[in-house]
């Protein structure tokens, strides 16, 4: 009976001061990461508004094709083909002012991470020569990946708002009012309960993707100095967890070079997601 006590008091000691350890490391990482999302949220915003701006300027120079813009609805005949073009002249002029800040604040993020991972294994060894060259020679490349999609969305987005307006034959000053709409929705509006707006859905999955990135990193490269690695997926403080995060988090402790259940190596499993990952020695 003793031990069968002592042994269920040690594992609620074990616990308790794992969840303790987990909620100090979701504390360091928010402290990390909040400055740096507060600061790339409204430079995305700027650019979201720019963009709808450019887009309404280069829909405008259409107009002498109606003589009344007030009644008729700027070419009936525009294709989809024509309007992704369009687009994509609008998302190579304002490529800079999305690419600018996002490559900031990817350094910032990606900094934090790899400390946090250090901190985690409490690696006071060498390490490699160059690691954090390689690692931050990755950010543009991982930054245009991201910004490719955010455009694909927009344009998605421009698309049905264009393809509608004709169907309805819109005038164009009530279709320029939309988009303009639309743009300034993408700065505050409310894609996601948790997530204000999608220049802040951004600016929350940019930083949480860089800032796992470097820490799965930094972790592969700890190991490949000779330290097994383990990690665990944490959803620990996260409200309206999805069934992928929630089944990547169940499995527990794995071998760092292990797939979750849902596939993932690491977190993010979506945009938006708020989950990190945690690092130990391998028990032996």
């Amino acid at each position: 009976m003793l031990t069968s006590d002592l042994t269920r008091a040690l594992t609620f000691t074990w616990e308790a001061m794992f969840l303790l350890e987990s909620t100090l490391r979701r504390i360091t990482r928010a402290a990390a990461l909040a400055p740096v999302e507060w600061e790339l949220e409204p430079a995305i915003e700027d650019a979201f508004r720019t963009q709808g701006e450019l887009f309404v300027a280069r829909l405008e120079e259409l107009a002498p094709w109606f003589p009344n813009l007030q009644e008729a609805f700027v070419p009936a005949n525009l294709s989809a083909a024509e309007i992704a073009a369009m687009w994509a002249e609008i998302a190579y002029a304002t490529m800079y002012f999305f690419e600018a800040p996002m490559n900031a604040a990817a350094l910032k993020a990606m900094l934090a991470g790899k400390a946090s991972v250090l901190a985690e294994l409490n690696w006071v060894g060498g390490f490699q020569l160059g690691f954090d060259e390689a690692l931050l020679n990755q950010i543009p490349s991982l930054t245009r990946m991201t910004l490719n999609s955010i455009n694909q969305t927009t344009q998605d987005y421009i698309n049905t708002q264009v393809r509608h307006a004709m169907e309805e034959g819109w005038s164009y000053d009530r279709t320029a009012k939309a988009i303009t709409d639309r743009f300034e929705e993408f700065a505050v509006g409310r894609p996601q309960l948790h997530i204000k707006s999608r220049a802040h859905l951004v600016a929350v999955t940019e930083t949480g993707n860089m800032y796992v990135e470097a820490s799965m990193q930094t972790a592969r490269t700890v190991q490949d100095m000779g330290l097994e690695v383990e990690k665990k997926w944490s959803v620990l403080g996260v409200e309206r967890v999805c069934d992928d995060c929630n089944a990547n988090a169940a499995v527990g402790w794995i071998p760092l070079n292990s797939l979750y259940p849902s596939g993932h190596m690491r977190p993010l499993a979506h945009p938006a997601c708020r989950c990190d990952q945690y690092h130990r020695r391998a028990k032996k």
